[in-house]
Order: structure tokens, then C-alpha cells, then sequence
């Protein structure tokens, strides 16, 4: 990701009116660098030139709000998305983040249920938007209220996996949902269901991975992670901070988080809520809170 920001920022020079400041961020936040970041797309015009008609332009900038801990310029930029481009159901879920993050819970109750009308059977569904408020709740100190939609997410989805028993979006929602409340065995079942179907995707061989390594069982934990593909390393790395995590290490999961962020993470921006618990003996850490500060200097 280090050589892939050079790239883009050549670019930019080379063609200031390109898509190519946009790219120049988009590294940027995988290497947790929000703030500059947002600079870069706050030189982009989102409704004219290579912008016009981008939806990632606004769930970029409210990605990197979140990470700033703006989570009202989260909410507007999601807002922004919606009007400009209703077919998106991602805002709805960048929404609901920036309203748990914020502790604003009836505002929360009225977005999701707003949403209960679309259709239900997408990546992005009203099952991930009460997965994503939970882990966000839990993840900001409020881990009752988390649990209440954790609840509900599971409910919600096993009402869908009923009618559509392998989808795969709903089965790895579900897993997140019975994560978040610490049922990790049957969390386990469904991941290694979607890893048998998917063995490609590491994240789903990277979330079994660290539900062993929760179980004590960090050879197989390792096993089932595999080795890391170039394109991916970073979030591979961060894979392998969790399990060190859990296994005690608490240096070397240090060391491998910070291998992840020189390396670059794609969607580093979810990991605080996603790896809460399994990082959970680092957060009272001030090296660690030192390491994933955003826009560091070194």
C-alpha cells in the first residue's frame, strides 16, 4: 500500500483532474491516515468531473470521519450518499455506525426501521445494519444496548436464512451476531460452512482462525489462516494480531498490528468493532492506543 500511495500521488501530479486524488485517499485510509485522507477528497468535487455519479466518493469520506471520531460528518456524508445515489444501501449501514458510535439510540431505532421495507436478501441488509450497530454500541462502552441488537440481528436473519438457506451474506452476518454474543462455537459452524463453500476469502478463514485460537486451539488456528496473498497481507497480518491477542501475546500482537498498518489495511476502518473482543487485553495499552492512532508521524 506504501508503494501503491506513491503511485497515486505521481498520478495526481501528472493528472490533476483524474480519478487519481481519489485513489491517492482511498490508500491513505488503509494506512490509517484519516485526516489527510479527507483532505484529499475534500479537493474533489463530488458532483462534477471524475466524482459525478461515484457513490464510494461519500462512504470514503464517511469511513474516514469515522475513524476521526466525527461521527456527525459521518452521518452527513451518508445522508449525502443516500440523496445522490437511492440505490445504495450501504449509507443506510454508515448511518447506523455513526448513530451507535454516537450513542444516539432512538435515532438509531427510527434508521433501521426505516430500512425494514427494502429488500431484505442484499450484502448490505437491515440484518448487517443491526450486526454493525451492535458491535459499534459495544465497541464505544454501551455493550447492553450492543447486545440488544445483537439479539435482533439474530433474529432477523434466521428469519431470512429460513426462506434462503445458503445465502451467504446472512450466514456470515448471523456469525458476526453470535460473536457479539460470545456464542462462539456456533459461530465457528457457520464460518467454517462459508469457508468450505469460499476457501478463498480470508475473512472468513480469518475469523474461524481466531474463534480457535479463542478455543485454545492456536495450531489449528493457523492452519485454518493459511498463508498470506500478497494483495491482502495486511488484513492477514491483523488476523494474525488477533490470535496473538488471544493467545496472551500481547507483544507480538502489537508487532503484527503494526507490521499491518505500514503494510496497509483494506477496511481497516471496521476493525475496531469487528476484532473488539479479541483484542479487548490491548485496549487499556498505551502502546497499543499509541499504534493505531491515526495520522502518526512515523
Amino acid at each position: 500500500m506504501p508503494g501503491a500511495l506513491l503511485a497515486a500521488e505521481r498520478a495526481a501530479d501528472l493528472a490533476p483532474g483524474s480519478r487519481a486524488r481519489y485513489n491517492v485517499a482511498q490508500a491513505l485510509l488503509a494506512l490509517n491516515r484519516p485526516a489527510a485522507a479527507r483532505a484529499q477528497l475534500d479537493s474533489l468535487d463530488p458532483d462534477h468531473g471524475p466524482m459525478r455519479g461515484w457513490p464510494a466518493y461519500w462512504s470514503q469520506r464517511a469511513y474516514n470521519a469515522h475513524l476521526l471520531g466525527d461521527h456527525q460528518a459521518e452521518l452527513a456524508d451518508a445522508n449525502a450518499m443516500a440523496s445522490r445515489h437511492p440505490s445504495q444501501r450501504v449509507p443506510g449501514v454508515i448511518a447506523a455506525r455513526a448513530l451507535a458510535a454516537s450513542h444516539r439510540l432512538a435515532a438509531l431505532d427510527s434508521t433501521i426501521a426505516a430500512h425494514d421495507r427494502l429488500d431484505p436478501d442484499v450484502y448490505w441488509s437491515q440484518g448487517a445494519m443491526r450486526v454493525v450497530a451492535g458491535e459499534e454500541l459495544t465497541a464505544h462502552g454501551w455493550p447492553q444496548d450492543g447486545r440488544r441488537w445483537f439479539v435482533a440481528a439474530e433474529r432477523w436473519l434466521r428469519e431470512r436464512l429460513a426462506i434462503l438457506p445458503e445465502h451467504a451474506a446472512h450466514r456470515y452476518w448471523l456469525a458476526s451476531a453470535l460473536i457479539g454474543l460470545a456464542r462462539w462455537g456456533e459461530a465457528l459452524t457457520l464460518l467454517r460452512g462459508l469457508t468450505r463453500d469460499d476457501p478463498g476469502r480470508l475473512l472468513y478463514r480469518g475469523m474461524a482462525a481466531a474463534l480457535l485460537a479463542r478455543q485454545g486451539q492456536s495450531e489449528e488456528a493457523r492452519r485454518v489462516l493459511g498463508e498470506a496473498d500478497p494483495a491482502d497481507r495486511g488484513e492477514w497480518l491483523t488476523f494474525r494480531a488477533r490470535i496473538a491477542a488471544l493467545e496472551g501475546d500481547r507483544e507480538g500482537a502489537r508487532a503484527l498490528l503494526g507490521d499491518a498498518l505500514r503494510t496497509g489495511v483494506d477496511n481497516w476502518h471496521w476493525v475496531h468493532g469487528t476484532a473488539h473482543a479479541d483484542l479487548a487485553t490491548l485496549h487499556d495499552d498505551p502502546r497499543y492506543r499509541r499504534l493505531v492512532a491515526t495520522d502518526r508521524a512515523d
